[in-house]
């Protein structure tokens, strides 16, 4: 199945304020559709849509796991050592990283991947990108191939620190 991402609008959404129904490593791409709207594509491709920003859904899963948003930010510009857009460790246990894809509430389009659950990437025509997870799901998400590897890159780099492989230069 090749799910087509673009911006939700108000008029198709159903929403729930409930988070604790939320499985976050089923999930696969976390949209900010509205500076008040989450959707949230799940890995056997359903959406769930959320009342309430991106970011604080992701701080509430943050906190589910030990830290804040805010924490694990600091922690990812430590150790990768990056300027912008920082991979986001929800759970250590597993690795479970997110990586955002442009500004953090700045932009209209904000998304959210799961890298953990990523297993290809596909660039098609020069601003869009596919995306296979392990389950089969693809989705095209309106960012160039070279942001999303470079954001994949982030991840390794993240993980690598997190278990103390050192990069050498």
């Amino acid at each position: 199945m090749i799910l087509k991402k673009t911006m939700t609008t108000m008029s198709e959404m159903n929403l729930t304020t409930r988070t604790d129904s939320v499985r976050i490593e089923e999930t696969a791409l976390i949209e900010k559709a509205s500076s008040a709207i989450t959707v949230l594509t799940m890995l056997d491709g359903t959406e769930e849509k959320l009342e309430g920003k991106a970011e604080n859904l992701l701080d509430l899963f943050c906190k589910k796991n030990g830290s804040s948003l805010k924490g694990r930010i600091d922690a990812a510009k430590y150790l990768v050592q990056a300027k912008t857009k920082f991979p986001v460790l929800i759970r250590e246990r597993d690795y479970l990283i997110f990586f955002p894809l442009m500004g953090y509430e700045t932009s209209q389009r904000n998304h959210w991947v799961n890298d953990s659950a990523l297993v290809m990437i596909t660039g098609i025509g020069r601003e869009e990108t596919e995306l296979l997870f392990h389950t089969g799901l693809r989705l095209v998400i309106p960012y160039d191939i070279r942001m999303v590897r470079r954001q994949r890159e982030l991840c390794e780099r993240y993980r690598n620190a997190l278990s103390g492989i050192v990069e050498r230069n």
